[in-house]
């Protein structure tokens, strides 16, 4: 299973560097609602329909999944250790839907790699 970040979702919406590595895991990803929103704001603030397209992304084979108590948890428990490495709540809610799932995880945010091991999780970097 992986999860993809905003980040990733956008490069392949926009046909940016890395956008083939994320092209390849779409039919088995999944992405928190969070970073659906995230993807959505950030493709109509380039002037692109970012609802049509996540519907697309979903025709595809992306799985939305909801924010679970959990999640909502393991994002806050996880600040600490992300804090000094820039992500954000989104960022935050990414991995811990990866930790839920055991998942791996597929971002353009490089700083991610940083953090990989002390969370436990198989981070993949696109570009």
């Amino acid at each position: 299973m992986t999860v993809l970040d905003a980040s990733a979702l956008i490069a392949l919406a926009r046909q940016e560097a890395g956008a083939l590595a994320v092209a390849q895991k779409l039919g088995s990803s999944h992405v928190s609602a969070a970073n659906a929103s995230e993807f959505i704001r950030k493709l109509e603030q380039y002037g692109d329909d970012g609802e049509r397209a996540f519907e697309k992304l979903e025709q595809i084979g992306l799985t939305l999944h909801e924010i679970e108590r959990v999640d909502a948890y393991e994002a806050a428990a996880i600040y600490r250790t992300t804090k000094p490495f820039g992500l954000s709540l989104g960022d935050r809610f990414c991995l811990a839907l990866a930790r839920r799932t055991g998942a791996e995880v597929y971002t353009a945010d490089i700083a991610w790699l940083d953090v990989a091991d002390e969370l436990g999780l198989e981070i993949h970097a696109i570009r």
